[in-house]
């Protein structure tokens, strides 16, 4: 199959996924309590008000062409108007999303650099105390939630030694805003890194027994050159699969980190929408977060291939 064609197929692919969630994800928000029009003329209104300000957002028409009118909004790149903001939710969204993006990517970035030193050891060194060590922490690490993590964090070095602030967010501009960054990257990258060092550490040694590993060693080439440049590109390929599910992961659970530590990122924006019973902006924020997690997932396939040649594009 040529790339152009599998380039077609995983866009179709996503394509449908995004409007099977728009879809299930609208009609479940629909029988959930709560009247958005009561929530923005609060308690006190009057019943003709209320049914007046229902008939101008449109609740009091079927929910198929509601969804229909939703969804031409939505492959016009429209996704409403939230109730609780007054403005599109897209605007929103774009406000928040640069947030959610930096503390994902930092990290995925803490994870990997403290994952892949850790594994090659506890590889190296398999079945020693050393490697019982890794193994146990690992553990450890797998077992505790983030939102747990990061409390512990902010008693450990906010509370107590004051290094780093509690919670908050500073402009792009200032020099402290990736103060307000650490300890929450620090959360979201900790069961991360423990569940990588687990399937990296399997894997290179399930690699290092290969046919083509032992060539290497056969031809003299020096043991640090064998474990780095040959085992463990090849042991990255499971853990990339790993980490394109946990970037879908740590989109959908920044909502409780950026909660913990004030952030004004897409989770906390998003969790507002579900107590302000602000439906647009929900259904818009789900959507959102579907299409990056299957964005994600498609980048994923493409990085097998620049990993592992022999995977070509037909059998991903």
């Amino acid at each position: 199959m040529h790339m152009r064609a599998y380039l077609l197929r995983k866009a179709v692919g996503m394509v449908v996924t995004v409007l099977l969630v728009s879809a299930i994800s609208f009609f479940v928000l629909q029988v959930v309590p709560g009247d958005p029009a009561q929530v923005i003329l609060g308690t006190e209104a009057s019943p003709e008000a209320l049914e007046d300000l229902r008939r101008q957002l449109g609740l009091d028409r079927p929910l198929g062409p509601r969804y229909w009118a939703w969804l031409k909004g939505l492959l016009r790149g429209d996704l409403g108007e939230s109730l609780r903001y007054q403005r599109p939710v897209l605007e929103l969204l774009g406000e928040r999303l640069p947030v959610t993006l930096v503390l994902t990517f930092a990290a995925v970035v803490l994870a990997m650099t403290a994952a892949l030193p850790v594994a090659l050891l506890a590889a190296r060194h398999a079945g020693t105390p050393v490697d019982l060590l890794v193994v146990l922490v690992s553990q450890l690490g797998l077992a505790l939630p983030p939102f747990w993590i990061g409390l512990l964090l902010i008693i450990l070095f906010s509370l107590k030694l004051g290094w780093l602030p509690p919670g908050g967010y500073a402009l792009p501009g200032d020099g402290t805003v990736l103060s307000y960054l650490v300890l929450p990257a620090l959360a979201l990258s900790i069961p991360l890194a423990a569940h990588l060092v687990w399937i990296l550490r399997q894997s290179i040694l399930e690699v290092i027994e290969r046919e083509f590993i032992r060539t290497a060693r056969a031809k003299g080439l020096p043991e640090n050159l064998v474990y780095y440049r040959h085992a463990l590109r090849n042991a990255l390929i499971p853990a990339m699969t790993v980490l394109g599910i946990h970037m879908g992961a740590l989109l959908g659970g920044s909502i409780i980190i950026e909660q913990i530590f004030s952030l004004p990122g897409l989770g906390r924006l998003i969790l507002f929408a579900v107590y302000n019973r602000d439906w647009p902006l929900l259904q818009g924020g789900v959507v959102f977060m579907a299409a990056a997690v299957v964005l994600v997932n498609f980048v994923t396939d493409l990085v097998y291939g620049l990993l592992d040649p022999r995977i070509s594009v037909s059998d991903t």
